[in-house]
């Protein structure tokens, strides 16, 4: 669900329950998708706040992403440099490309 190699701009959508999705991009969760007994879907950003309804999840879950891409390189942008779990992986990747030129 998460990313440890950047920042992607796609959703992953997990279905928890028929009537319950979450919505992730590379490094957050950035809202959920509900269903009421009525059908209308609802989608809540971070802070639970409405962002759409609707009848067709696929509308309501792309208003949801597109609400989050307003915000998404403010706060889902890696900050610093790599973590240190990153850093030799990327040491030796970067000695093989150089050793193949």
């Amino acid at each position: 669900m998460f990313s440890l190699t950047g920042v992607h701009l796609h959703p992953t959508w997990k279905r928890v329950e028929d009537d319950f999705v979450m919505g992730a991009c590379s490094r957050r969760l950035f809202g959920y998708v509900s269903r009421d007994p009525e059908g209308v879907w609802s989608a809540f950003d971070e802070e639970a706040r409405v962002v759409a309804a609707g009848v067709d999840l696929r509308e309501v879950s792309e208003a949801l992403w597109a609400h989050h891409l307003a915000t998404h390189d403010d706060h889902c942008a890696p900050a610093g440099e790599a973590p240190w779990w990153r850093r030799p992986i990327r040491v030796a990747r970067e000695r093989h490309v150089a050793s193949a030129r």
